[in-house]
């Protein structure tokens, strides 16, 4: 598989400050290597804090990482000077959380799906571009939208706007971070099918951050889970739902709701404990304080990533 957006061995550390004189390092993220083929939708599955949102900056390069490289399209672009980058900024593009704060509520959906367009210097009629993107994105007809504010429309229409000016240059490549976890449940749907539709249409390229094991299965062709900065297993969608390895996997899937009354009851494999402080991991397997396979390896040794079976990984010493 041609791979679009690759990162090798990449760590992201961050130095916050600890009271009045000392400073601790946070490690966001600590060796991750992935990568996104093309027209694939990868999803990134881990709790809040796992370190999804800072990899998927990283693949933006809106980050330079402590270490590794980020490669895209066969380039090496992990300490390219800003101003060299402006043709990957053009195949690169992001789908933000929050509807509400990532558009701009003083701006017309006009100018907000048109402002890409200038930044990069775009000839042409914009206009035209602009409601090509709107009705991509199924706000049609395209020109009543134009004029209008952003508070004049719901979440999911505010998330097409987002999700129409991320396309507006016709990129190649796009992270979604959690682009329906802030709309109405009956919009979600929607929005997934119609980035799945794009994709098909386009040959779009998705990282997808989530914290949602059931939208990851449906959406995503392979899923990387993330825990506290380390990616811990890879596989595809179905294989890694259906035979998950990785005991926090197993967790995560354990997890999903049961739309079956009859299982209302059933016992659930649930993860002791409080998620752990990246600024603070615990030496070997930075699961095994809440593993209840944990051995006496898990506490010396941290598990690399290995192929288990064809095209599925896993970190752990279990296998």
């Amino acid at each position: 598989m041609e791979k679009i957006v690759e990162l090798r061995n990449v760590s992201m550390f961050f130095r916050s400050r600890s009271g009045l004189l000392k400073s601790i390092v946070v490690k966001a993220v600590d060796g991750v290597s992935l990568y996104v083929g093309k027209a694939e939708t990868l999803a990134l599955v881990g709790e809040s804090g796992s370190g999804k949102t800072t990899v998927a900056k990283l693949s933006l390069r809106l980050l330079k990482p402590t270490g590794g490289r980020i490669i895209f399209e066969g380039v090496d672009i992990t300490y390219t000077p800003e101003k060299e980058l402006r043709w990957f900024r053009r195949k690169a593009q992001a789908v933000f959380q929050d509807p509400y704060s990532s558009i701009n509520p003083y701006m017309t959906i006009r100018q907000i799906v048109e402002e890409p367009l200038i930044l990069h210097k775009v000839e042409g009629d914009k206009v035209g571009i602009v409601e090509e993107a709107l009705e991509a994105v199924r706000l049609i007809p395209a020109e009543e939208y134009l004029d209008k504010y952003p508070h004049m429309h719901s979440g999911g229409q505010r998330q097409r706007v987002g999700i129409a000016r991320a396309l507006v240059l016709k990129p190649i490549y796009i992270a979604a971070d959690e682009p329906v976890s802030m709309i109405d449940a009956s919009s979600r749907a929607e929005i997934l099918y119609l980035l799945r539709e794009l994709q098909e249409k386009r040959g779009i390229s998705f990282l997808y951050i989530t914290h949602d094991m059931a939208t990851a299965r449906h959406f995503s062709d392979r899923i990387a889970v993330m825990h506290l900065g380390k990616i811990v297993e890879i596989a595809e969608s179905n294989d890694i739902v259906n035979n998950p390895l990785h005991p926090y996997t197993q967790a995560l899937i354990e997890a999903v709701p049961d739309p079956n009354p009859a299982n209302r009851f059933r016992e659930r494999k649930t993860v002791s404990g409080e998620p752990l402080n990246p600024a603070n991991p615990p030496e070997g397997c930075r699961f095994h304080p809440r593993c209840p396979y944990v051995m006496d390896i898990c506490r010396l040794n941290d598990p690399e990533l290995k192929e288990i079976k064809k095209g599925h990984y896993v970190a752990c010493h279990l296998y």
